[in-house]
């Protein structure tokens, strides 16, 4: 994935911390609650990318005790495909 926009991330007034990164091919954003240790991240890419090196990166990176994660294929011209990963 190539950077297109520089992060930006910012902690909110709810102590929680909001970040963005332009790709050349979307975004990747995500908001992380502190007290409540909850990350919510979105890669938004309309080129190919390999699922579960980015989990798994995210995973290591975050160190969670448990995620859920969805994949949600919104292919232009075709119906939404949502895949439950874990």
């Amino acid at each position: 994935m190539e950077v297109l926009i520089d992060p930006v991330v910012k902690l909110s007034k709810y102590n929680a911390w909001t970040g963005l990164l332009g790709i050349v091919t979307s975004h990747i954003s995500f908001h992380y609650w502190i007290d409540k240790k909850l990350l919510q991240i979105d890669i938004y890419s309309c080129k190919d990318f390999d699922k579960e090196k980015a989990i798994s990166f995210i995973n290591s990176f975050w160190n969670f005790k448990s995620k859920k994660v969805l994949f949600i294929d919104r292919e232009e011209g075709a119906d939404f495909k949502i895949e439950k990963i874990s």
